[in-house]
């Protein structure tokens, strides 16, 4: 995650890291001009007092630059680890159920990702600490090697509270993003139902059900902090003892004449610097959290996903061209979504795939239009392997429209035109809803086309007709339709398929359906039971078998 932090904010990352390094430089000679300039004082010498004060201007200048450099690292790291996980999250759709629900994604998203992304400056100052307190010892040892043996003494002890004040910080950051991301999972669950819950009249039984990883969440809050505040104080401790002593052994070394006035107030300077290792103990909780937040991206980006398609690839095959499917599988958790099927898909032909629920019907439609790769078979366009073409021509072949939309964009006009690559002009948008028969309802909204999808009040059918319009709009070779004509009336329905079907656009039509009307239009019509293919032929030849016309007794 910091190498991918890196890449996206290498120049301001480096800046970072020089104006670090600059604060340490000077930092390190502060003690030594500090003890020049009170030497100086006594003779009346102005160059030393001028070098200080120099070295004072350059560190403020360099602490500012860190300030604002870190803050713009952390935004663009914390956008490259969003950007990992939602690259991520997109190839973990169908046919690979998502572990994680919808409440506790978005924090992983929102939170971890911000947390994660303070880590790269973090290991900057942890590691710039570092050599202030090895530059603060080397001038302890230069003094007076007993003043460095003095402060030798604290190292293990403060090596061992850091580490294990470290290990729980992070085991209860994990902790307390466990029991928010279940609050999150649990109202957003609570939302989807919030009219079984008011029909039921369990209000009050859902809120406690919603709350009830709240003492956790207090426990694991409480003993964070508590954890935070322990170190605070034993660091506090530790190095005002390590002062003390240090500066105690620098006395009696005056006393006795080894070193100077002059000296001891550099060995003040430098037992400060060697005493930063210890004082950052903001650093360390930033650490610890970072590094818990990062591993809570990790368990999704580790997840199992559909192999990803490289950029690189072959292009589009010229016209529309028979799809063909040759031993295609598709593995799920509780076996085969599709096992070995083989088929072709003529070109400029409407196609009607129908089976019972959970025959493998969505997961042979992402496989047609290359939205999972198979686990194994051959998928070709043409004769050209669908893994092989370059995405960006894969998807201006494929349109999808599906049974529960989500509809992306600003306005009704902007979810229509959503999939066109350079936005498309009104005349497309209306067209596209004029063929999905959305045009009328959509001008009957408070501002037409130029509604806001937030205020559109829309029903489920409303919004099947424009998820449809959005994939009639991208002007695709094939349209496929997963089951997104559910809610639709006879009426509308023959509409839409007369727009998809259209004989005068060179398109092929894939429509998953459960409805007998629109497989008694199919040129063929694919029958799936059990991820494997029962039959294939027209519908007035299938409809002879009792199986196949139980499949929409029962949705009638």
């Amino acid at each position: 995650m910091i190498i991918e932090a890196l890449r996206g904010s290498s120049w301001m990352a480096a800046l970072l890291l020089v104006a670090s390094l600059v604060g340490v430089g000077t930092t390190l000679v502060i003690p030594d001009l500090t003890s020049s300039a009170v030497g100086a004082l006594s003779d009346g010498r102005q160059g030393p007092v001028l070098a200080l004060g120099i070295a004072l201007t350059i560190g403020v200048v360099a602490s500012a630059t860190g300030v604002w450099t870190s803050a713009a690292v952390v935004a663009r790291s914390a956008a490259a680890a969003r950007r990992m996980l939602l690259d991520r999250l997109v190839s973990l759709e169908s046919p690979h159920p998502r572990q994680f629900g919808n409440g506790d994604l978005v924090g992983r998203v929102i939170s971890d990702a911000q947390t994660a992304g303070a880590m790269v400056p973090s290991v900057i100052s942890a590691c710039c600490g570092l050599v202030t307190a090895a530059g603060g010892m080397t001038g302890l040892a230069l003094l007076d090697l007993r003043l460095a043996a003095a402060y030798t003494v604290t190292v293990p002890l403060a090596t061992y509270l850091s580490n294990r004040n470290l290990r729980s910080v992070r085991v209860l950051f994990q902790q307390y993003r466990r029991a928010q991301s279940e609050i999150s999972t649990r109202i957003v669950e609570a939302l989807h139902g919030a009219a079984t819950i008011r029909a039921a009249g369990t209000l009050d039984r859902e809120v406690t059900r919603v709350l009830e990883p709240l003492p956790d969440l207090r426990r694991t809050g409480t003993a964070f902090w508590s954890t935070q505040a322990r170190l605070v104080w034993q660091t506090a401790v530790l190095t005002g003892t390590l002062e003390v002593t240090v500066l105690a052994v620098a006395g009696v070394s005056v006393s006795t004449g080894r070193l100077t006035v002059a000296d001891m107030v550099a060995a003040a300077g430098y037992v400060a610097l060697a005493a930063t290792l210890f004082r950052r103990t903001d650093v360390i909780g930033v650490m610890a959290a970072g590094t818990a937040a990062a591993r809570r991206i990790a368990d999704v980006i580790g997840q199992e996903s559909t192999p990803l398609r490289s950029m690189a690839g072959a292009p589009l095959p010229a016209g529309c061209g028979p799809i063909t499917l040759h031993q295609v599988t598709v593995l799920g958790e509780a076996g085969p979504r599709l096992d070995g099927i083989t088929v072709e898909i003529a070109p400029g032909r409407l196609t009607v795939v129908v089976g019972r629920a959970g025959a493998g019907k969505s997961t042979f439609a992402s496989v047609v239009g290359g939205l999972i790769s198979p686990h194994s078979g051959e998928v070709r366009l043409a004769g050209v392997l669908v893994g092989s073409i370059r995405p960006g021509h894969l998807n201006r072949f494929a349109a999808y429209a599906f049974e529960q939309p989500r509809l992306l964009g600003g306005t009704v006009a902007d979810a229509i035109a959503y999939g066109i690559p350079d936005g498309g002009s009104r005349a497309q948008v209306e067209r596209a809803a004029r063929a999905a028969a959305a045009h009328e309802f959509i001008c009957e909204l408070p501002l037409g086309y130029d509604t806001p999808l937030g205020s559109a009040p829309l029903s489920g059918g409303q919004t099947q007709r424009i998820g449809i319009a959005r994939a009639i709009a991208q002007d695709a070779r094939l349209v496929i339709v997963d089951d997104a004509m559910a809610g639709l009336d006879s009426l509308t329905e023959e509409q839409v398929l007369r727009s998809i079907t259209e004989p005068s656009v060179e398109r092929t039509a894939l429509v998953i359906t459960h409805r007998e009307s629109v497989a008694a239009r199919a040129d063929t019509v694919i029958w799936l039971d059990g991820g494997r293919v029962r039959g294939i032929g027209r519908h007035g030849t299938l409809i002879n078998q009792d199986d196949y016309r139980r499949l929409f007794a029962r949705s009638s």
